[in-house]
């Protein structure tokens, strides 16, 4: 686990997000099971599961959860293969406050009117967000 990601919930929290760190895509999958949450921050390269089928999974699954990817520098192309797939945004590491809490804002935003024009929701997001290891 990269020091990006532990730091990454205080970052989180800071930012006014309910956040929880999750050690691999299959916990992070059991925890959408059992609570609510509306994004998902992770990397690409999962533990025990590949980002791109952990995105895909959460698509197929939570369709009304916000997935921002988080990348290194220089994988611009994976962002938008992510993105393609159904990522609501990317983020670049280093991880920086502002920058995390515009990316997710933008990403619930995003899929707040996908959900309203789908008619999969009726409620504005909230905040919780799980932060799965990058």
């Amino acid at each position: 686990m990269g020091a990006s990601v532990k730091a990454s919930v205080p970052l989180l929290a800071g930012c006014g997000f309910d956040a929880n760190l999750c050690p691999n895509g299959i916990d992070a999958l059991e925890m959408l099971n059992e609570r609510r949450y509306h994004a998902v921050l992770c990397g690409l390269d999962l533990p025990g599961e590949k980002g791109m089928s952990f995105l895909n999974l959460v698509c197929d699954e939570f369709p009304e959860v916000a997935v921002v990817i988080v990348t290194k520098p220089g994988e611009l192309h994976r962002a938008m293969m992510a993105m393609i797939a159904g990522a609501s945004g990317y983020i670049q590491t280093p991880l920086r406050p502002a920058a995390v809490s515009s990316s997710l804002k933008s990403a619930l935003k995003k899929k707040w009117l996908e959900s309203a024009l789908l008619g999969l929701s009726d409620s504005q997001p909230r905040t919780p967000v799980l932060d799965s290891v990058a």
